[in-house]
């Protein structure tokens, strides 16, 4: 089935008891659950699968009933860890079933959700939504448009949110400042300072962040930093199975754990809740002088 045809079972409320979920769009599954959600009013159960020994186990829990168990159905989402090559006997209780699988191989199924790239109708309203009730010129519409088709949601969504940061003091997000917002995610100069900062180099850090501070507004440093920093802490105590929640990739795990030890624990919670105090500054003071708060700031962590 394709996307199309499961938004309008959704629209009706007339679901199928058993859909997989075959995508790398992390941003639009959870989307669509969601949705899947708000339309059977479900108990929701989330079920992580390892390996192909556990299948047994989900397949119990599928067909199982709650005792004391309301008159709601529930919805079992189960995340597999592992590339789907075969697809067991469907669900045949009165549950909802999404298996969610982080890659499927040569699966053929009526029930398998073949989720495409946004069209643009669905990105220009995806657009106007984020950023109600602000207004943005079509120009700068059009430039974010056409740097995010055929991409991955997630993408875009990420950098609608560094643009809301941007301009959270203006009531219309202009072309001027969604270009300078493109530039400086595109540009390493930005990742540069924030590695800085987690490999403790503080010469280079202080060297660069006057020209840095001068050309990206101070949210969208903040906002890069806390998600890093949080990052480091997910990859030491988050499982695995939960990393794409924190949106780490696997081959980032490594990175991610190697900052955590090489920083410790006190250290990364002391960056974000440095970084927090800036967040606020910045949310309800003048930015005149923020530079030299945050520098100073810095400097008490760095050392």
């Amino acid at each position: 089935m394709n996307q199309k045809e499961l938004k309008q079972e959704i629209k009706a409320k007339s679901l199928r008891n058993f859909y997989i979920f075959c995508c790398d769009d992390y941003f639009l599954k959870k989307l669509y659950l969601n949705r899947i959600i708000e339309a059977c009013n479900c108990n929701v159960e989330i079920i992580d699968v390892e390996s192909e020994d556990d299948i047994d186990i989900l397949k119990q829990r599928i067909s199982s009933t709650r005792l004391f168990s309301t008159s709601k159905k529930r919805l079992i989402h189960a995340r597999i860890h592992f590339v789907l090559s075969s697809i067991f006997a469907e669900n045949k209780s009165n549950n909802i079933v999404i298996l969610d699988p982080v890659e499927c191989k040569n699966i053929k199924h009526k029930n398998l959700v073949k989720f495409q790239k946004p069209t643009y109708d669905e990105l220009n309203k995806f657009i106007d939504y984020k950023i109600r009730p602000k207004k943005i010129e079509q120009k700068a519409k059009n430039i974010i448009l056409e740097q995010f088709k055929d991409k991955n949601t997630s993408y875009l969504n990420n950098f609608m949110d560094k643009l809301l940061l941007y301009t959270q003091e203006e009531k219309r997000i202009g072309y001027d400042n969604t270009v300078k917002v493109l530039d400086v995610s595109g540009e390493i100069k930005l990742y540069a300072v924030v590695s800085y900062v987690l490999q403790r180099n503080q010469n280079r850090f202080f060297e660069s962040i006057d020209s840095l501070l001068d050309n990206v507004h101070p949210s969208v440093l903040i906002f890069v930093l806390s998600n890093e920093a949080i990052k480091i802490l997910a990859a030491h105590y988050v499982q695995k199975k939960d990393l794409p929640l924190f949106q780490i990739k696997q081959d980032h795990f490594s990175k991610y754990k190697n900052y955590f030890q090489n920083l410790g624990e006190k250290k990364v919670i002391q960056l974000i809740d440095t970084l927090y105090d800036m967040d606020v500054i910045v949310k309800s003071l003048s930015l005149n002088g923020f530079k030299e708060i945050f520098k100073a700031r810095m400097f008490e962590w760095f050392i």
